[in-house]
């Protein structure tokens, strides 16, 4: 099996595409696992809840980095609008790190306040570079996805695991704590930059030239992203995110903490495959374009059924002996982030099933479809914790109740993808915006 396993790989160029960027964040999510022990030990469920709380902020605002305009640069029909969206995504992105950074000096405490999270007010300074980093890596990664630089990815991917990894651990010995927790999440922020920086100084002779015009053509040939698709990405980064708000709300930052190690280490083997298959997939699709939804079905079914496969597997151990796995690996006082990892096993394996297949609604530009997707995931994730708090469930009952909402919502998502290709393969069209001359 293994055998014709690594024949179908070397025969396909679209698995060796996922091997590469899978192999990638393998490495990088190994050293995420092996360094997780030392750093559970290092600090305290108190200032993993302050970094959840974090980085919860931080991917709320990501959306708003580049105005989700990165996304369109695969889509760009030549290199000249590439470049264009490029250069946009990278304006955009200083000009709102540089306004949070000034809202940040003027306004911290307040804004602390305003997301219920006063433990993190002293460290939102570092928030205006992270989004900088997160900002320019995701432009980068989009033309690196472009040129179908999948080793290139894979590499950045493990600088990113690297460094982030070694800061948490050095700073953590040195008794800088919770800081170091936040600013290994900042070197992993912008680390992986200067490697695809290279490429694209040495690709395209124009880079760091701004053409007004031609910025002002690419900002209007794919205005639905910022007006549609961003809205969408500011839900989905509410969804992923608020969970860490209602826990740290309802119990503390503690059991937010306990939570957040869970939800994050539940999600390292879908993330390690998903993540990738993902890139690969949006990658492939892209290239076929809305003309051939037929063959972006075939290979979204065939996705699918693997990705299914390989979730349940990887999630076994979790639901056979998830606490004491926990105990084991990260220290007995993180037992009970055990619990919680086994009660979200289940929706982390259908979640994982149906990602990859999402970025489909990306090629047809259906970023309406994906806004309304949001707005029933987040409505979901509200009346989970609404129901929570009515019934004065525990925070495993709690748990619980979210870890169902997420099953549901990733079944309608899947169930609404696939109405999608099946009407496409017998109804191609949408009109694009001629280029000026």
């Amino acid at each position: 099996m293994f055998a014709l396993l690594i024949k179908r790989f070397n025969k396909s160029p679209f698995y060796k595409s996922v091997a590469w960027v899978a192999g990638g964040t393998a490495a990088a999510q190994a050293i995420t696992m092996l360094s997780a022990p030392v750093v559970t030990r290092l600090y305290t469920p108190s200032d993993y809840g302050i970094l959840a709380l974090f980085v919860a902020i931080l991917g709320i605002m990501a959306p708003f980095s580049s105005l989700t305009y990165a996304t369109a640069i695969p889509l760009a029909e030549d290199e000249t609008l590439t470049h264009d969206l490029l250069m946009l995504c990278f304006l955009i992105t200083l000009t709102i790190s540089l306004f949070l950074g000034i809202i940040v000096f003027l306004f911290g405490s307040l804004v602390a306040m305003a997301f219920s999270v006063p433990d993190v007010a002293s460290y939102l300074w570092l928030l205006p570079l992270c989004l900088l980093g997160t900002g320019l890596y995701e432009a980068l990664s989009r033309w690196a996805i472009r040129r179908k630089y999948f080793k290139t990815i894979a590499m950045t991917g493990l600088s990113r695991g690297a460094s982030g990894a070694g800061i948490k651990i050095g700073l953590g010995w040195l008794g800088i704590q919770p800081l170091g927790l936040l600013l290994g999440l900042l070197a992993s922020s912008v680390a992986g930059c200067s490697s695809i920086t290279r490429k694209l100084i040495k690709e395209d002779q124009a880079f760091g030239h701004f053409s007004w015009r031609g910025m002002s053509y690419a900002a209007k040939r794919f205005s639905q992203f910022p007006l549609f698709r961003s809205w969408s990405r500011l839900l989905l980064g509410f969804n992923k995110q608020i969970s860490v708000f209602f826990m740290a709300g309802l119990f503390g930052v503690e059991v937010a903490g306990l939570f957040g190690l869970a939800n994050s280490m539940v999600n390292l083997p879908m993330g390690l495959l998903g993540e990738s298959v993902a890139t690969v997939f949006f990658g492939e699709i892209a290239g076929y374009g809305k003309s051939r939804p037929d063959k972006i079905r075939a290979l979204a079914m065939s996705v699918i059924k693997k990705t299914s496969l390989v979730g349940t597997i990887t999630m076994v151990p979790i639901l056979i002996a998830g606490p004491w796995l926990f105990s084991v690996v990260f220290g007995a006082e993180w037992a009970e982030a055990g619990v919680y990892a086994r009660l979200l096993a289940i929706s982390v394996v259908i979640r994982f099933a149906s990602k990859p297949v999402q970025t489909c609604l990306v090629v047809f530009e259906m970023v309406g479809t994906q806004l309304l997707l949001n707005v029933i995931h987040l409505s979901l994730i509200a009346a989970a914790f609404m129901v929570s708090e009515l019934c004065g469930l525990s925070p495993h009952g709690t748990v619980g109740v979210y870890s169902i909402a997420i099953a549901v919502n990733s079944s309608i998502t899947f169930v609404l993808v696939h109405i999608t290709l099946k009407r496409r393969a017998n109804s191609i069209g949408g009109a694009i915006p001629h280029r000026p001359s």
